[in-house]
C-alpha cells in the first residue's frame, strides 16, 4: 500500500483511537506508527543507489527495486510486533502498546494484501533466508513494483 494510504488509514485509526481511549499519546502513537515503517523504503533505495541524495523518481515509483533486485525494508517485519509492543508498554502504557501494536500489524497485512508478494516476505527472517532475492519475495517477479499501488 502506498503511503499516502497509510496515512489516511493511520488518521482514521487515531480517530478511533482518541473517540474510545480519550488517550492523547496512544493516539499520536498510533497514527505515527501507520506510516512510519515505509521510512525503511528510504533506506532501501539508500543500499541500493549508495547516495544520501534521492532521485524522487526513482525512490517514489520503487524503481531501484527492479534495477537492484533486491528488497530489505527491514522495518516490514512481523518478528518486531513483540518488541513494539514491549518497549511501547514499558514507555507509554497497556493502552498505547495496544494501540501501536494493532496499527503496526495492519500495516504489514495491508501491504500484503496490496502489494504483489508472498505473504512471507513480512518475515524479515525468511527474506535474509532468501538473501532478500526480490525473485523469491514477489509474486509475478518480471512485472512488480513493490509498494506503489
Amino acid at each position: 500500500m502506498h503511503t499516502k494510504y497509510h496515512t489516511l488509514l493511520g488518521i482514521a485509526l487515531a480517530t478511533i483511537t482518541y473517540i474510545t481511549t480519550k488517550n492523547t499519546p496512544a493516539t499520536i502513537a498510533t497514527f505515527i506508527i501507520s506510516w512510519a515503517p515505509d521510512t525503511d523504503h528510504i533506506i532501501d533505495y539508500i543500499i541500493h543507489e549508495k547516495t544520501l541524495k534521492p532521485n524522487p523518481t526513482k525512490l517514489l515509483t520503487g524503481q531501484h527495486y527492479q534495477d537492484h533486485k533486491t528488497i530489505y525494508i527491514p522495518l516490514h517485519a512481523y518478528e518486531h510486533t513483540p518488541l513494539i509492543y514491549i518497549i511501547t508498554q514499558t514507555l507509554l502504557g497497556t493502552t498505547t502498546a495496544t494501540t501501536t501494536t494493532l496499527a503496526y500489524l495492519l500495516h504489514l497485512i495491508t501491504d500484503t494484501i496490496t502489494n504483489p508478494i508472498h505473504p512471507q516476505t513480512m518475515l524479515i527472517t525468511w527474506r535474509a533466508h532468501k538473501k532478500f532475492k526480490s525473485e523469491h519475495l514477489c509474486k509475478n517477479y518480471q512485472t512488480t513494483t513493490i509498494n506503489q499501488k
